[in-house]
Formats: C-alpha cells, sequence, structure tokens
C-alpha cells in the first residue's frame, strides 16, 4: 500500500542550525566529512521530531468510489506516528482546487457550494486521535451524500495535522503518488455520484522544436478536462519519418486531470540521429466510454551543421585532389618536352657525324 510523509521541526529552522554547525566546524578546522556527519544526523533528528503518514495518499480516484444520491457511505483511512514521540493529531476535511500547474492541489476553505465540493459531506466522528510513536490508527469516514446530488465527482482532502503546530505555509504537492502540506499530511478522496455525466477533454498547446539538429527531442502539450468528472487519459505518440514509416511509438503516463482544468504533460523522443521531416501523431483516449482526441505535429530532426561540415571537407578534397593531379599531368607534360629535345638533340648529332664521315 502506498504511504507519505510529511516532516518539520518544531523548534529551531534548520537553516540556523545548518549554519550553526558549519561556523563551528570550520572555525576548529573539522574535516567534510566531520560536516557531512553532522548535518546527516541533523537531518535524522529532524525526522525524528515530527512526522506523520497518511494512508492510503489518494482513495477512489480509479473511479471504485461510486455512490448513489441519498447514500450515508462508511469508509476509513489511516494515519501512522513515525516520529519517536506520542503525538495528538487533528484530523480536518477540506475542499481543494488544482494549482496553476494542473497536478498541485490547493487546500481551500469556505467553498462549500463548489460544484466540486465533498467536504460539507464528508463527517469524521473522532477529529482528534492519540497517537504513539511509531503507531498507526484508523479514521473512521462517513460521507453522507444529499438526495439532490448531481452526477460526476466530487472531491476532498481528509488531513492530519499535529496539535501544536497550525501556523503552516499552504503548500501542497501530489507527486509520486504523495500529497502533502508541510507539516500536514492526507488522503486526496475522489467519489463519483451514479448518474450520466458529461466526459469532454481536448488535447493543446502542443511544443515540439520545430527544428531540432540532435535528439533527444522534448515534447510536451496540455490536456484539458470539460467532464463532470476527472479522467485519466492515456497518450499514444507515433512518430513516422517523411516516408510515412513508424519509427518509434511513445507512451505518456496517466495522470489525474481534474474538471474544468487544464494540466500539462512531458516526454521526450530518445532518437539523436535524425534525417528529415518526421510526423507525431498524438491520441489521447480517457473517459468511461474511451473517448479519443486526436491530433498531428510535424518536425525536423537534422544535423545540418555536421552535413556542411562535411561538405566542406569533401569539397576540400577534391580541389586538393584536382590540384595534385593537375600539378602530376604539368610534370609529365614538361617531362616529355625535356625527352622530345634529347631526341631532337641525339638525332642532330647523329646527322653531323654522318656528315664528317
Amino acid at each position: 500500500m502506498e504511504t507519505m510523509t510529511a516532516q518539520s521541526r518544531r523548534s529551531t529552522p534548520k537553516s540556523v542550525l545548518f549554519g550553526a554547525l558549519f561556523s563551528i566546524f570550520f572555525l576548529f578546522g573539522a574535516s567534510d566529512t566531520q560536516v557531512q556527519a553532522q548535518v546527516a544526523n541533523l537531518d535524522e533528528i529532524t525526522r525524528q521530531e515530527v512526522g506523520l503518514t497518511a494512508i492510503p495518499p489518494r482513495m477512489g480516484d480509479d473511479g471504485s468510489l461510486e455512490v448513489q444520491p441519498g447514500e450515508l457511505v462508511q469508509t476509513e483511512v489511516r494515519v501512522r506516528n513515525t516520529t519517536s514521540q506520542v503525538q495528538t493529531v487533528r484530523t480536518v476535511v477540506e475542499d481543494f482546487i488544482i494549482g496553476e500547474d494542473g497536478k498541485t492541489p490547493i487546500p481551500v476553505v469556505g467553498n462549500e457550494d463548489s460544484r466540486w465540493s465533498l467536504a460539507s459531506w464528508i463527517e469524521i466522528p473522532n477529529e482528534t486521535t492519540l497517537l504513539p510513536a511509531g503507531v498507526s490508527q484508523t479514521v473512521p469516514v462517513f460521507i453522507r451524500v444529499p438526495d439532490d446530488a448531481l452526477p460526476g465527482g466530487r472531491y476532498a482532502m481528509i488531513m492530519h495535522q499535529p496539535i501544536g503546530n497550525d501556523q503552516v505555509s499552504l503548500s501542497t504537492t501530489e507527486l509520486g503518488g504523495q500529497a502533502a502540506v508541510n507539516q500536514r499530511v492526507g488522503t486526496l478522496v475522489y467519489i463519483r455520484v451514479a448518474g450520466e455525466v458529461h466526459e469532454e477533454a481536448h488535447l493543446r498547446n502542443i511544443s515540439i522544436p520545430s527544428f531540432t539538429e540532435f535528439g533527444p527531442v522534448g515534447i510536451s502539450f496540455d490536456i484539458e478536462n470539460l467532464s463532470d468528472i476527472h479522467v485519466q487519459p492515456i497518450t499514444q505518440i507515433r512518430i513516422s519519418n517523411m516516408f510515412g514509416t513508424e519509427v518509434e511509438e511513445i507512451k505518456v503516463e496517466a495522470q489525474n486531470v481534474f474538471p474544468y482544468s487544464l494540466r500539462s504533460f512531458q516526454t521526450q523522443w530518445d532518437r539523436v540521429w535524425g534525417y528529415g521531416r518526421y510526423t507525431a501523431q498524438f491520441l489521447v483516449v480517457y473517459g468511461s466510454e474511451g473517448e479519443t482526441v486526436a491530433a498531428t505535429y510535424h518536425f525536423w530532426l537534422f544535423p545540418y551543421k555536421l552535413v556542411i561540415t562535411l561538405f566542406v571537407v569533401l569539397i576540400a578534397l577534391l580541389g586538393i585532389f584536382i590540384s595534385i593531379r593537375r600539378h602530376l599531368y604539368h610534370r609529365n607534360d614538361v617531362t616529355s618536352q625535356h625527352v622530345s629535345l634529347l631526341e631532337d638533340r641525339i638525332r642532330q648529332l647523329e646527322n653531323e657525324l654522318q656528315e664528317h664521315e
């Protein structure tokens, strides 16, 4: 099962301790190895002071948590104390929106009227939990679906935070299946209210360098979700050469795209050498019915500097060859003239001898 952790310090900021350690060891001539050992020890102390793990980091994002209007659903999450100290943990529920990068969930308080709000439907019977060191605890969760709930997706964050660490900045991340808000950790909850939903997605902002000398070739694009529920688009990119022959197929890892949001994707074609015009054919499959979006993009991969250099070298070699050949021809012509003159002189001497006789 996936887990996620968030750790921080309760007292002196780590940067101050780092600076103090560095200054002390510099003054007393400590070696780099000693400094690194102290920094590693400081990191270990930090990990032990404040650490929680939320299990699972995400729940229902695969569509498994489907509910009916008016239904009461009971489920649970878990929180683990990864420190060496007893901690009292507060559990709260918050809505969230997606940041500008298309993947970062940002907590939102007081947004119960949102079309995608789930926080107002969730009840946590026990908001505080006493966690001994190294122990995990189950937290019951009740989801009360209103009778008039519209079909589609609803989203919330079940957050856990040590009591006494209320002053935190809300910089949230969802990387590698983990969601954390500095000293707080939590589970992203995705539910789907049963019924007919609208599913629509578009491929936007395809970006490939129009002309590249050497690979790899970077590829980026955005997927805009205009559905009533989140989607996990599966993207394939087929690369064909100028003769229409497919030379590569690239599969892009599927990621959640939330309703009415846009998420960026990056990949690359790992080919280093290429010659000519290539075509990238995009095929995006999304939604419960396997809807598709397609697009085509053309680009060039050609080592023009290398080709120009080789051409110049060939021209130079050809010039040298012609020059040497002309020199040899001229040399042979001079030699032939000398031989002809000698032959004429010999004949002249022979004639003079014959006349004297």
